[in-house]
């Protein structure tokens, strides 16, 4: 048991249950921290704030005062900043695909539109879905489901070509492209690439091989928008390349009036 608590799952401890002072979440799969640690588990998440490094030091400072021994802590405070730092990056990485999860999508979005609006510049978005790929788990199995996922990663990956573009898989089938200081005539023309890269790399599928529906959208100079504007106008873009067929790219507008879209 962790904490006293079952550990047949997630572990939940209140703030006052805690030893970190706020709501946690433990995992049930064992993690050797530090080696003269008793108390042995991995973080997932931690709440409010998401700060994973700082509870864990505040976890370390509490741990040592309610017992542990002080001269394991010091001999092994550099394994525990490694430990740290490597689940930092853990924290940030969708474990299947290998890409940037939702939460450092979410993080990096902000601060991409952060940037352009305070440089007066623009900043872009493509959302891509999976086309049909309920009938792909269905027909043939989650394992080749999620080998399409992997696969589909790979062609994405190169997308993120300069240092402040990145890459996530922010849903099930779902991925997102952040594009920085990039306009809505660019962000078109590089989701029309990634379609064809997609249908170059012929994944297979059960209608014959995997295509996508991609939405973009981006902000100019004299927007005012919030991230989740932006988000929702690439989330037209793609609803609407679902709706008009599939296997194509459509923009989203940020003040979209009923049918604006436009398609490639």
């Amino acid at each position: 048991s962790l904490f006293g608590k079952s550990a047949g799952g997630p572990v939940h401890l209140t703030a006052e249950e805690s030893p970190t002072g706020t709501a946690i979440e433990l995992d049930a799969s064992p993690m050797t921290l530090r080696k003269d640690d008793r108390a042995q588990f991995a973080f997932v998440r931690v709440r409010p704030d998401g700060n994973l490094a700082e509870r864990f030091r505040e976890m370390t400072t509490r741990l040592s005062s309610s017992g542990l021994p002080s001269q394991a802590t010091r001999e092994d405070s550099h394994a525990l900043e490694r430990d740290i730092a490597a689940l930092e990056r853990m924290a940030h990485k969708d474990p299947l695909t290998g890409l940037e999860n939702r939460g450092a999508f979410d993080k990096h979005l902000a601060r991409v539109l952060g940037q352009a609006l305070r440089d007066g510049g623009s900043a872009a978005l493509v959302l891509l879905d999976i086309d049909s790929f309920k009938v792909l788990n269905d027909t043939w199995g989650h394992d080749r489901g999620d080998e399409c996922l992997r696969q589909l990663a790979r062609v994405l990956a190169p997308a993120a070509r300069r240092p402040l573009d990145l890459v996530a898989r922010v849903g099930g089938e779902e991925f997102a492209v952040i594009l920085a200081d990039c306009s809505l005539h660019n962000a078109l023309a590089a989701a029309s690439r990634l379609r064809r890269s997609l249908q170059a790399a012929a994944l297979e599928h059960p209608y014959g091989h995997v295509t996508a529906s991609i939405g973009v959208a981006a902000t100019t100079p004299a927007d005012r928008k919030d991230t989740s504007m932006l988000f929702r106008a690439a989330d037209r873009g793609l609803y609407e390349a679902k709706r008009s067929g599939k296997d194509r790219v459509c923009a989203g507008f940020l003040d979209q009036e009923p049918g604006r879209t436009a398609t490639t």
